[in-house]
């Protein structure tokens, strides 16, 4: 049996682990509040998702990475704000059985850090297009889409890869396994860009943004400085995708962001892997970016 490992296990790695152990795969998690929240008794998680309801009991819990067992697989789904400390704490699970470590998380050009420390490990790097969050540690609420992109870092489909596409798959996951998640990071991070910040800022979910024409206009703008961006790095975004997910937004559930409820409960915010790592791209490139800019030194204000 494959043993996977979710370390910052929230309301994304809660959801897709539950969907791996429903394929057959042994799965744990790494998580303070979950191990805290189911203390004297094994922890059930309750998943309430379109794809149908559950109760996901994972193999074992763990509340620091430190005290964690190795695994053959390492899925890393924590915020992308302390990248360095993870790192770090990560390398007391790397082993001859390590088979490839998994990042499911936002942004751009976060692969490099953990390409540099672990050499040796394939890399996959994974994007969900999903709407979910925790109502407490041990109940998640999957409100809406939910298809993942998978693939091996810098590129290619390796049979790790396969396996869990193969597994998300035949439990009703919409997954895609890809060897062009780079360019597909550059296409998410056109909603990632506008929506997030600019919920915080303006402290509305996303059909408030979108119910006003300044709201509108603003995330087009914005969106056009990641389709120059993208471009510079060798990736055409389009007006068509542009439009697509303004249009794909409206017809969203209404939603608070990841980034908006992370402000509104005190948590740190993904400034820097959606806006800094494009701002500081930008830079590098002789790119103007004013929209994106604004947004990155309100943030870091917040």
């Amino acid at each position: 049996m494959t043993s996977v490992l979710i370390i910052g296990a929230g309301a994304i790695g809660c959801l897709y682990g539950s969907k791996l152990a429903e394929a057959g795969l042994q799965v744990s998690l790494v998580s303070r509040s979950i191990a805290q929240a189911s203390a004297s008794n094994p922890a059930k998680i309750q998943v309430d998702s379109p794809w149908g309801n559950t109760v996901f009991t994972p193999h074992a819990v763990y509340d620091t990475i430190n005290s964690a067992k190795p695994a053959q697989i390492l899925l890393i789904s924590t915020k992308t704000i302390d990248t360095e400390r993870i790192i770090q704490e990560t390398q007391s699970l790397i082993t001859d059985k390590t088979e490839a470590i998994l990042l499911l998380q936002n942004g751009i050009h976060i692969e490099k850090p953990w390409q540099k420390a672990f050499p040796s490990i394939p890399l996959i790097s994974g994007l969900a297009f999903v709407c979910c969050f925790r109502l407490s540690p041990l109940h998640i609420c999957h409100q809406d889409y939910g298809r993942l992109m998978i693939g091996d870092y810098p590129s290619g489909v390796s049979p790790v890869t396969k396996l869990l596409t193969q597994s998300w798959h035949q439990t009703g996951v919409p997954v895609i396994a890809s060897d062009k998640v780079p360019y597909a990071r550059w296409k998410k991070l056109l909603w990632n860009a506008a929506f997030n910040p600019l919920s915080v800022i303006k402290q509305q979910t996303t059909q408030e943004l979108l119910s006003t024409a300044d709201g509108e206009t603003l995330s087009r703008v914005i969106m056009r400085e990641v389709q120059q961006l993208a471009d510079a790095d060798g990736y055409t975004l389009t007006d068509e995708d542009i439009e697509r997910n303004i249009t794909d937004t409206r017809k969203m559930t209404p939603y608070k962001t990841s980034m908006l409820l992370d402000y509104e409960n005190k948590r740190p915010l993904e400034t820097e892997s959606i806006l800094g790592n494009a701002l500081r791209f930008a830079t590098e490139k002789g790119i103007s970016v004013p929209q994106i800019e604004a947004l990155y030194y309100q943030l870091k204000k917040l």
